[in-house]
């Protein structure tokens, strides 16, 4: 009697588990952009469009910029090589706290990303999300909302 209560116990919780991931809509599937600038003051959002790596050095340290191309070697750590398709590379870093399995070596994939320009280094990119090219965002010009440096 007792195992028959727990085997219903444990079926009981395990099928509210279930229910409630599939509520809540989390999936294999990347998590979505948007969702890395939720809570922004909508209408001042900035179009981004797909920028070629050897054109990041026109924009400004720590600017919100989209690119597409493929992880192409691991580098230790959450440091990886991105290559675009024109074969130039840059540093990208995948933070641990981010589920980023949907990602395979030599896929293509965009990125969005904080740009991190460096003086006497190499430059990086601190990717906030990815994103299949196949996804629905991908096929839109995504729209983020502009950064700012006010603290409260």
């Amino acid at each position: 009697m007792t195992k028959g209560l727990f085997l219903l116990s444990a079926a009981s919780i395990l099928l509210a588990n279930i229910s409630t991931v599939q509520a809540e809509g989390i999936t294999n599937t990347p998590r979505s952009c948007e969702s890395e600038f939720k809570g922004q003051p909508a209408g001042f959002e900035k179009k981004l469009n797909i920028i070629a790596i050897r054109d990041l050095k026109n924009e400004k340290d720590e600017e919100i910029v989209r690119v597409k191309g493929k992880v192409t070697k691991y580098f230790g750590e959450d440091k990886y090589e991105f290559t675009d398709e024109n074969g130039d590379t840059i540093e990208i870093e995948l933070n641990r706290d981010k589920d980023w399995s949907f990602v395979h070596k030599d896929d293509t994939i965009e990125v969005i990303a904080q740009y991190d320009k460096q003086f006497f280094s190499a430059d990086s990119l601190d990717v906030k999300c990815a994103l299949p090219p196949e996804h629905p965002m991908t096929q839109i010009g995504t729209r983020i909302p502009p950064r700012t440096n006010r603290r409260m």
